[in-house]
C-alpha cells in the first residue's frame, strides 16, 4: 500500500478536513475589492474594472449597482474610484441586474453581488471645508451651503430659477437683472418677473 491512512489518526485527519472545507467556503465568500468606474450604464448601474495588481486569475470587468438613494443622481463618470462591497445574498432582482428573490439557503458567486461605493482621494479639492458643497462634473458651477449663507458658483455666474423665491427681511421693491428683466418683490416675496 503507498499511502499512510492506516497510519494517520482519524481524528487528525477530521480536523484537516474539517478545516480544508471552512477555507474553501471563506474563500467562496464575496470580497471587498478596490475598482475603478470602466462604464457608466445609467444614472446607478456601473461597470467597473478591478485594481487588484496580482491574482492567480484574470478578474473580469463587472457590471453593479452605485450604492445611492433613488432620490440623487450623482454624475458618475469613467475613472471614478471606489471599493465593490458584495451583499450576503443575490442582489439583481431588485436592481434589475438579474431576477428573483434571494433565498439563504442560495449559494452567491463572490462576484455577483457587489454594489459600487466612491472612496476619497488625496487629489480632491477642498472649497470650503466648513460648508457643503455641490459641484457639477466639470467644475465650472457649484453650491455652497454654509453657516454663513448660500452661495452659488457659475462659470458665467447666472443663477436661474422657476416658481416662487423668497427675498430676505421683508424688502419691498424691484429690480432689473443683466438680461433686462424686471423682478417685483413684495414684503420678501418675489411676486412676478417681468
Amino acid at each position: 500500500m503507498s499511502d499512510n491512512t492506516q497510519k494517520t489518526p482519524l481524528a487528525q485527519s477530521l480536523n484537516k478536513f474539517a478545516a480544508a472545507k471552512a477555507r474553501d467556503a471563506v474563500a467562496a465568500l464575496g470580497k471587498g475589492l478596490p475598482c475603478t468606474v470602466a462604464e457608466v450604464n445609467g444614472p446607478g448601474i456601473v461597470t467597473v474594472n478591478f485594481a487588484v495588481a496580482t491574482s492567480p486569475f484574470t478578474l473580469p470587468r463587472v457590471k453593479m449597482p452605485v450604492a445611492k438613494p433613488p432620490y440623487i443622481q450623482y454624475p458618475i463618470q469613467v475613472g471614478d474610484i471606489g471599493v465593490a462591497l458584495s451583499a450576503d445574498l443575490r442582489t439583481g432582482g431588485l436592481t434589475g441586474l438579474g431576477g428573483g428573490t434571494p433565498n439563504l439557503s442560495d449559494t452567491v458567486g463572490n462576484l455577483s453581488a457587489m454594489t459600487f461605493i466612491w472612496l476619497g482621494s488625496t487629489k480632491e479639492e477642498f472649497l470650503n471645508p466648513a460648508a457643503v458643497s455641490l459641484i457639477e462634473p466639470t467644475g465650472n458651477c457649484n453650491v455652497q451651503i454654509s453657516p454663513s449663507g448660500v452661495v452659488v458658483d457659475g462659470a458665467n455666474g447666472n443663477l436661474f430659477a422657476s416658481g416662487n423665491l423668497g427675498c430676505g427681511n421683508g424688502a419691498t421693491g424691484s429690480f432689473t437683472t443683466a438680461t433686462g428683466q424686471t423682478v417685483m418683490v413684495s414684503q420678501g416675496i418675489i411676486i412676478g418677473i417681468f
